[in-house]
């Protein structure tokens, strides 16, 4: 899993900075101030924990709005890109898929193909 801490300003007028996060970082907590957002990329199986504040979670290709507050959890169940919004400031701590084996990783595009069949 790669994840890049997107730095926004509220101005149109600055660009966009990004951050790779520390792979230190991962199951730690990391703190969102409201003009940040976390993207997360091939973060299929892994687990968003709220831990302070509330956190909107978008995936590239999902119509649904999910939304933790602090004390939820939500598996991240698509191989697309995966964009942390907190409203406000928010705390997450994101760990890894329980199998980030080779076997699982050749899965996941049969499994993707599944839930498209079946949503």
């Amino acid at each position: 899993m790669n994840a890049t801490m997107l730095f926004t300003d509220r101005l149109p007028s600055r660009p966009v900075r990004r951050e790779t996060l520390p792979s230190a970082a991962r199951g730690n907590i990391v703190r969102l101030r409201a003009d940040q957002h976390l993207q997360l990329h091939g973060a299929i199986g892994s687990t968003v924990h709220a831990i302070d504040g509330t956190v909107w979670i978008t995936q590239d290709g999902d119509i649904r709005d999910i939304v933790l507050e602090a004390g939820q959890s939500f598996v991240i169940d698509r191989p697309s890109d995966t964009l942390l919004t907190p409203l406000d400031s928010a705390a997450v701590r994101i760990d890894a898929a329980p199998s980030q084996r080779p076997f699982s990783r050749q899965l996941q595009p049969v499994l993707a193909a599944a839930r498209t069949l079946f949503a």
